[in-house]
């Protein structure tokens, strides 16, 4: 069901990851084989992920003979390679309230509909984790207008009115580029973004060799509690195109919308989207992360194709974790005409390639 106020039943509840180091090739460079991990299962996705992410992890914190410096788990991120996703926070009249949101452009953030039904916005990248840069952790983006909400959708009924049509645009004072994939944003921090490419939904989904989406978002964890940094995992498709019209009891639009969730007895192995993740991206991972021997420096930032944005929790399905988390979600697909077209319409220079199947000349 989707809520109004960005309080949507999806937040990440992650778990532990489990997985076996395996041997890379340091000369070329570290990889985290986020491309690797599309083409599996979602758990052996996650393994690999995990097992990539330490491997940096391990390496940096004995560089920096810091053994704190560590992230366990692969569950955060690394944030060099999603610069473009941001967090959202806004107030209506229950409160102060969080989501999420990515970058199509400089100057463009795409998030959820519900999202986009509050006051007071304010946009932020993450350029550091919590831990070790607290309140430094955030930089801020500065907001020029919107919320404006795609056609069809209204703030007043939610629930009538979201499936399908689950979005919103905040537009950006633009951040400036300095050079190639660098950014300098107006606290002096420097980023390197790479803006998603958006491809046709229905081609995309359609190919059967894809086997999960790795998902975003500053939401909620399986304790209830908001993440301190940008969270990621693999997660299974149950209905690529919403074909008959509903998952499980959620009503949801054939071929505008898709369904995701990971079905498993595995104590811990559920990740999923909750409270603070709506807007977040579903990303078809196209290249690996490479980062230098040591650990320290990104080569190489993975490609990645926006498939859908977080809408809302599955119903009729049992959500382990607390908000409503745990049991899947549906998202709404991005690359279709509808979509496609209202961002032309709000002229939004986003990329697009009509090829469903990266390939290194055509991106």
């Amino acid at each position: 069901m989707t809520h109004s106020g960005g309080q949507s039943p999806l937040a990440f509840a992650f778990l532990t990851m489990f997985g076996i180091a395996q041997a890379q090739d340091e000369s070329a460079g570290l990889r985290i084989r986020y491309g690797d991990a599309a083409q599996v299962p979602p758990e052996a996705g996650d393994t690999i992920v995990a097992t990539d992410t330490d491997t940096v992890a391990d390496l940096k914190s004995r560089s920096q003979n810091n053994p704190q410096a560590r992230v366990a788990n692969g569950v955060d991120v690394s944030l060099s390679n999603f610069s473009e996703v941001v967090k959202i926070e806004f107030s209506d009249a229950r409160g102060r309230h969080a989501c999420t949101g990515v970058l199509l452009s400089p100057d463009a953030v795409l998030t959820a509909g519900h999202c986009g039904c509050g006051r007071s916005y304010q946009v932020s990248i993450q350029t550091a984790p919590v831990e070790t840069a607290g309140d430094k952790a955030f930089s801020a983006l500065k907001v020029e207008s919107g919320p404006f909400l795609f056609p069809g959708y209204s703030c007043s009924y939610p629930d009538r009115t979201g499936i399908g049509h689950d979005l919103s645009l905040i537009r950006l004072k633009p951040i400036r580029k300095s050079e190639a994939d660098q950014f300098e944003l107006d606290d002096g921090a420097g980023v390197a973004l790479s803006f998603p490419v958006i491809r046709s939904g229905i081609k995309l989904l359609s190919d059967r060799r894809l086997k999960s989406l790795f998902i975003l978002g500053f939401g909620r964890t399986e304790t209830g509690a908001i993440a301190k940094n940008l969270q990621g995992a693999n997660v299974s498709l149950i209905s690529r195109h919403c074909i008959v019209g509903y998952v499980f009891m959620s009503y949801c639009a054939s071929f505008r919308e898709f369904a995701m969730g990971r079905n498993s007895n595995t104590p811990g192995i559920a990740p999923d989207s909750c409270g603070g993740d709506s807007g977040g991206p579903a990303y078809r991972m196209d290249t690996d992360l490479v980062i230098d021997a040591e650990g320290f420096f990104t080569l190489q930032i993975s490609k990645r194709t926006l498939v859908g944005i977080v809408s809302r929790a599955l119903a009729g399905v049992v959500h382990p974790y607390r908000g409503y988390c745990g049991g899947g979600g549906i998202y709404t697909t991005v690359g279709t005409r509808p979509v496609l077209d209202w961002l032309r319409s709000q002229k939004v220079s986003f990329i697009y390639d009509p090829n469903p199947t990266y390939s290194p000349e055509g991106g």
